[in-house]
């Protein structure tokens, strides 16, 4: 339960200002330490194997934060990955249709070997029905409520 506050203080953290694609600074609202690092993709393909904790977050159309956490986040190659279990009657469903990104904050149970604890990922929400039917083709298990998206930037993890 503490573990489940603490990201969802975070995320209210991270979220302080809308989500705007050019700057995907503003996303997070931190300030990058001068040693910070952040994760590229094969790092956080490798990371989703681990014991870990998914928190996606929105902003509302009130520009207050929402965050949700999700198990399933899986990769259907390169840069896509898809969530099975976001019903479009959802909030964070409504606020991806609306604002088409949200950010994906991992917590890692124990450090990987490249010392990284987490990873703060932006994400593009993809609504191309024509992409959406190739994605599906490709997953053994898949339904109405699954979402894809795009991984668009790494963020620094602090």
């Amino acid at each position: 339960m503490k573990n489940l506050k603490f990201i969802l203080l975070a995320t209210i953290i991270f979220l302080g200002s809308n989500l705007h694609a050019q700057n995907y600074d503003s996303v997070s609202g931190a300030t990058p330490k001068a040693d910070g690092k952040k994760m590229n993709l094969e790092q956080f393909i490798k990371a989703l194997d681990t014991t870990r904790t998914l928190v996606f977050s929105t902003v509302n159309t009130d520009g207050t934060p929402n965050a949700a956490a999700f198990a399933t986040f899986n990769n259907l190659g390169g840069n896509v990955f898809a969530v099975n279990s976001m019903a479009d009657s959802k909030t964070t469903k409504i606020n991806l249709k609306e604002r088409k990104l949200a950010m994906l904050i991992m917590v890692l149970s124990e450090k990987t070997e490249d010392g990284f604890e987490g990873a703060k990922v932006v994400l593009k929400y993809i609504e191309d029905k024509a992409k959406i039917a190739e994605y599906r083709a490709k997953m053994e298990k898949t339904t109405e409520n699954t979402t894809f998206f795009t991984v668009e930037d790494f963020l620094i993890y602090h």
